[in-house]
């Protein structure tokens, strides 16, 4: 029996815009029960009953206590609805029962304790039904729970390389989930299918491809691509290295921008190239997409080349610690930080507009 009736209230100082009441909200083996969750202008109440009788300890020091879940998922509803800093206050739980009512704990906050502490600065607002699905309680729900946890934290970050860490976790789960039907759900093969995703499906990503446009080639050849070349393709690298240079490096991509690219970079891994045989296909294409008639301009193939491949090699490099710590410099705001401040704004807006997108992965 569900005789414990755990009164939840969860204040901001910032107003709220969702104002709805969302009932029988399940939790882990919930079963046919669920919760109430009522969204106001400053506060949050959510109604849970269940047969336990939990302390404070046992709520707040355990993350998969259904209490505590439920207060996290509603708090992701709510900052990613609004996209705002809403300002947390205070979260008030009461136990109550037919014949008593117990203060379980009350916590409250100040403007450095916060889940989310800086502004969210996303271009692109999400709607209720975007991300209702997180309310429900199953692997899609609990995967999007995790999606939004990573993007909430990179888009409300000013420190840019904190905010690309989090904005690569955000894509790069989403390019798992993407990927999830596969039984070898590897980073390298889902990657690949969220490529595809991206370029088959350009009427969800309209945001990006408009930023993609603007940038030229010049802008590209910025990014550290020989870096990436002599690291991806090591000289006397085996076989299927170079051959996914060939199929997945060049052939896939008929962007002008990127067929230049192409050409300009061929060099620095030509020999190889020619001594397993793939020489000829690469440079019939290279001359072939470089022909007036033929120039072509596919931003999400663009978006793709710099989310898939430059962004993944970089986070390696950073996340291993194969380079210096890019946040260890004494000139501010040097060429690597705009090439990161440029990389965030990308995947903070392809990753919005995947998230958007979330029930067609």
């Amino acid at each position: 029996m569900r005789t414990n009736h755990y009164h939840i209230k969860i204040t901001f100082s910032k107003r709220n815009s969702l104002v709805c009441s969302i009932e029988n909200v399940p939790y882990k083996n919930s079963g046919t029960f669920g919760d109430n969750f009522i969204f106001q202008p400053k506060e949050i109440q959510i109604v849970a009953s269940r047969s336990s009788i939990y302390d404070k300890d046992a709520i707040l020091n355990n993350p998969s206590n259904s209490i505590y879940q439920q207060i996290a998922k509603a708090l992701l509803y709510c900052y990613a609805i609004n996209l705002s800093n809403l300002q947390l206050l205070s979260i008030n739980i009461v136990r109550r029962t037919a014949r008593k009512e117990e203060q379980v704990v009350t916590l409250l906050y100040d403007k450095k304790k916060q889940p989310i502490c800086g502004t969210i600065t996303s271009p692109i607002s999400f709607n209720d039904g975007d991300l209702s699905i997180l309310l429900q309680e199953d692997d899609k729900a609990e995967k999007l729970r995790n999606i939004l946890s990573h993007w909430l934290k990179g888009m409300s970050s000013t420190e840019r390389y904190y905010k690309f860490e989090r904005l690569w976790r955000t894509f790069e789960q989403l390019s798992f989930y993407s990927n999830r039907t596969d039984a070898n759900n590897k980073e390298f093969n889902a990657l690949r299918k969220i490529r595809s995703f991206l370029i088959a499906n350009p009427q969800y990503f309209t945001n990006t491809a408009h930023l993609l446009s603007a940038i030229t080639y010049e802008d590209l050849r910025k990014f550290h691509w020989r870096e990436l070349i002599l690291n991806n393709y090591p000289r006397g690298g085996k076989r299927g290295v170079y051959e996914g240079y060939k199929d997945y490096f060049v052939l896939a991509n008929t962007d002008n921008r990127i067929i230049k690219l192409l050409d300009e970079t061929l060099a620095f891994r030509q020999n190889e190239l020619n001594s397993y045989g793939f020489i000829e296909d690469i440079q019939n294409h290279i001359t072939h997409y470089m022909q007036d008639q033929y120039l072509e301009t596919n931003n999400m193939q663009l978006a793709a080349l710099l989310c898939c491949k430059y962004a993944y090699f970089l986070r390696n490099k950073i996340f291993h610690g194969e380079v210096v710590d890019k946040t260890f410099s004494f000139i501010p705001n040097n060429n690597d930080d705009i090439l990161i401040d440029k990389l965030n704004i990308i995947l903070g807006i392809i990753t919005t507009e995947l998230i958007s997108s979330y029930n067609n992965l």
